[in-house]
């Protein structure tokens, strides 16, 4: 299993990367590829840390990503970690490239 933490601006190109043309809602599960899952939670970092992506700091409380890729052929299942780094938001919103809120 694959888990990284993402700042905002890092987000859409890993969607795209892993074959998404767009972000998943905060905690839903997606296949971007046939036996292949990835989660992505929206959040804020309850320390200061680096992004996985582009290594530009991310601020204690300031809005990241957690993603985890994981296969379902492989004999390490998903586990969840991602309370370990961030605040989950409450809302599930889903999240457009670029990282701003798309209005319900």
């Amino acid at each position: 299993m694959k888990r990284e933490i993402n700042c905002p601006e890092c987000l859409p190109n890993t969607s795209k990367y892993r074959g998404l043309c767009f972000v998943p809602v905060s905690g839903t599960i997606v296949d971007p590829y046939p036996g292949e899952k990835m989660k992505v939670v929206k959040g804020k970092a309850k320390f200061a840390m680096f992004c996985d992506s582009c290594a530009k700091k991310i601020e204690e409380n300031q809005e990241c990503f957690a993603i985890s890729i994981w296969s379902e052929y492989s004999s390490i299942p998903y586990r969840p970690w991602e309370s370990t780094y961030i605040r989950e938001k409450e809302n599930g919103s889903k999240t457009e490239p670029g990282g701003d809120e798309a209005s319900s």
